[in-house]
């Protein structure tokens, strides 16, 4: 009867040099507070995932920075701790056994029995991403699952990353890959399928659409298949649009991207920001906060459409 919130956020507090704070908040089914936020601040925090029964997955980094100057690399580290901020089992170093954390992107998805999938970007050992999956308690569980990316193609070390899982050895990781010899940009997706790994997929720019799709979020159907949000400029004066494109069990498109909302209120500069998730009967749900008006007279909504899957 209540959602589990995680923040993350930019919070000082008396150290400028370790920023990162979390904060959790349980939510009725109206969406109001039951509680105020909680706060958690261990040295070297970086990102905090909510679990089960009120607890929540916290991830530190851990320093010394290592390696040379064009791969700067640490590990992380995941344990569980209730809604107090209570440690309830010892740290786990989720690198262990895989390449470290370049501190360029992280993201975390619980699945329904309560253990977890990461993804993160690395440069040390190789280029690109690393996936691991992670007990209850945050200790990785079997082998590193690498997500490199051809040379040519460059690195899983720009703009977004999103994913989406639907069992440990089951998910589908999108970021945006920047090709620096070449000055190219695109956006990538790689799929695992019973563990072995599909791609990497290159998202097409829509029909309409002017600009490389920049990930918004990516949401798995029961059913096998997964919604991924992304946004691109569209028309003449460049208005930021939000699509939905399906891809398969293997992060591959299916069909055509379809239009969800565009915004042309303010300046655009802050982007869409949206969310997806599955529906019985093979729909879709899409919440989107869209800007309306002029520069001076800007209004905002949250916009709810439902899809149908192709």
């Amino acid at each position: 009867g209540r959602y589990e919130v995680a923040l993350n956020a930019l919070d000082d507090g008396d150290n400028p040099d370790d920023p990162l704070t979390g904060y959790r908040v349980s939510l009725d089914l109206a969406g109001n507070p039951l509680a105020p936020a909680a706060r958690f601040k261990p040295p070297n925090f970086y990102q905090l995932a909510p679990a089960a029964g009120g607890d929540s997955l916290q991830i530190r980094i851990e320093p010394p920075v290592f390696g040379p100057p064009n791969c700067r690399s640490e590990g992380l580290l995941a344990r569980r701790i209730d809604a107090g901020g209570t440690a309830l089992g010892a740290e786990s170093r989720i690198t262990r056994r895989a390449s470290a954390f370049n501190l360029g992107h992280f993201q975390v998805e619980r699945l329904p029995d309560d253990t977890f999938v990461a993804v993160y970007s690395t440069c040390e050992k190789l280029s690109g991403l690393v996936a691991r999956r992670l007990s209850s308690t945050g200790a990785p569980v079997g082998k590193p699952i690498n997500l490199p990316l051809p040379a040519q193609l460059g690195n899983f070390a720009a703009g977004d990353l999103v994913l989406a899982a639907r069992s440990g050895a089951d998910f589908v990781a999108g970021a945006m890959v920047l090709d620096t010899s070449a000055g190219l940009l695109g956006s990538y997706t790689r799929g695992v399928v019973n563990g072995q790994v599909f791609g990497p997929t290159l998202i097409p720019i829509p029909s309409g659409a002017v600009t490389i799709p920049g990930l918004i979020d990516l949401a798995a159907s029961p059913a096998g298949g997964y919604l991924l949000l992304f946004q691109s400029d569209v028309g003449d004066l460049g208005h930021p649009a939000l699509f939905a494109q399906e891809l398969d069990a293997k992060g591959v498109p299916q069909g055509k991207a379809v239009e969800i909302a565009e915004q042309t209120g303010g300046t655009g500069s802050s982007g869409i920001a949206a969310a997806a998730a599955s529906l019985p009967n093979g729909r879709w749900i899409v919440v989107a906060r869209v800007q309306t008006g002029g520069p001076t007279a800007c209004s905002e909504r949250l916009v709810g459409t439902v899809l149908k899957s192709n």
